[in-house]
């Protein structure tokens, strides 16, 4: 609570005024990007589930939506899953790659594209 203090008060510093201003007019935005993200997220920690059930990574709910997230950062150890998924099947490259092209080309020209339309509202 203390960092949201914090932030309310550069409204009132003038060289940090502008700041405030667009990332106020941004919250709308970053939270349709949350609703995105999380939806994207969702979807495919389901069907992580239901294809890869029989590995660890995929047992549950969390520590599949764990599993995309970081993939989602690229800290994902992806020598293991070579390994574990050197099963010919072409489903889990499809699978992963369209996670990551989903996430790093649509989801993040989501968030600049909202990032530009928050600064030309404030100009």
């Amino acid at each position: 609570m203390l960092w949201i203090k914090a932030f309310l008060q550069l409204k009132w510093i003038q060289t940090t005024g502008t700041m405030y201003s667009i990332v106020m007019l941004l919250m709308k935005e970053l939270l349709t990007f949350c609703f995105f993200y999380w939806a994207v997220l969702f979807m495919y920690s389901i069907i992580g589930m239901v294809l890869f059930r029989e590995y660890e990574e995929f047992g549950n709910f969390r520590s599949a939506a764990f599993t995309l997230i970081q993939t989602t950062i690229f800290k994902g150890n992806y020598k293991v899953m070579e390994e574990k998924y050197v099963t010919g099947n072409v489903l889990v490259y499809v699978y992963f790659m369209s996670f990551v092209v989903l996430n790093v080309v649509l989801l993040l020209n989501l968030i600049v594209a909202q990032l530009v339309h928050a600064y030309t509202k404030y100009n």
